[in-house]
């Protein structure tokens, strides 16, 4: 409040016409940035309104920080200081890729640097966090320490940036130490494996590969394959609930589980139903993977039904 009563007793000084003429020419700068030719003619003007709403939620003191939105949808009747005028590293990253396609690419930019900023010493980066880089939600979800990565290659950084490369290595090594469950979901609910996380983290450590040496890449690519070849493992059921009066043997489900151990093979809570489980049915011969090692033989257990 102290801030914001400082800033209009400035404005108040400096004149209306002056401070008019200031923001006019700041989104004028902004619109000519755009480029929206890729953009169908019928929904070029809806492209350009969108884009400046996404403008709109980013943090003017703290550059790069775009908050998840203006609002705090309950109001003020508990208090709550955060609502959704905080940044999420997914909702923040979303946007900069949007500005990105749009040809923003200064902007998004500007959003990789406060992610370097706001990264945790041991790579991840927390659940959410005010535009100052305070952390106010301390949870974890991988899919906000795969993003920045898939950030920082679709800018094509150079990759001997050295910030960025320090970044892309610690939050790599969060991943590999961590995944490919991760403690909460994206809708922060629960612990698991779940398919959106899963390829999120795939496509980043496939994507960090450029900031790695030949042998480490190599370690990379052969750890994303091995998680994607395992979705059927931790989240398909045969002859689940909702298959029984269905014609198909199984389906997919939102979150597998982990009970502790990053392996959800053999059984898959299905926690959108209830508290139950199903076997999990296996697809691929993990044992013919020589860089998997022979203690991999171990998980051909196809039909088990447990863990």
């Amino acid at each position: 409040m102290d801030g914001a009563t400082q800033l209009a007793g400035s404005s108040l000084a400096e004149g209306a016409a002056s401070v008019q003429g200031r923001f006019v020419a700041g989104w004028q700068e902004f619109a000519d940035g755009l480029d929206v030719s890729a953009v169908d003619a019928r929904w070029g003007e809806m492209a350009e309104h969108s884009a400046a709403v996404l403008a709109c939620h980013e943090d003017r003191t703290y550059p790069g920080a775009i908050v998840a939105s203006l609002s705090i949808p309950w109001g003020n009747n508990r208090g709550d200081l955060g609502g959704y005028h905080l940044v999420w590293a997914r909702d923040c990253i979303e946007v900069a890729l949007a500005r990105l396609a749009l040809g923003e690419r200064v902007a998004a930019r500007r959003t990789l640097s406060w992610l370097c900023a706001a990264q945790q010493p041991d790579g991840h980066w927390t659940q959410n966090a005010f535009p100052d880089g305070r952390p106010f939600w301390t949870g974890i979800q991988l899919d906000e320490v795969a993003l920045p990565i898939i950030l920082a290659a679709a800018l094509e950084v150079d990759v001997d940036d050295h910030q960025i490369k320090a970044m892309v290595h610690r939050a790599v090594g969060y991943l590999i130490e961590h995944g490919p469950a991760s403690p909460q979901d994206r809708w922060e609910e629960n612990a698991g494996v779940n398919a959106y996380t899963l390829a999120a983290v795939v496509s980043a450590l496939l994507a960090a590969t450029r900031w790695f040496g030949s042998v480490d890449a190599a370690y990379l690519r052969s750890l994303a394959r091995y998680w994607n070849d395992r979705i059927e493992d931790w989240l398909y059921v045969v002859d689940g609930p909702f298959s029984a009066n269905l014609p198909i043997d199984g389906y997919y489900v939102r979150l597998g589980r982990t009970d502790g151990v990053h392996d959800a093979r053999g059984q898959i809570d299905v926690r959108t139903v209830t508290t139950f489980a199903w076997p999990a049915i296996s697809w691929w011969p993990v044992t013919s993977w020589p860089w998997l090692g022979s203690g991999c033989a171990t998980l051909k257990t196809s039909g088990s039904s447990t863990p």
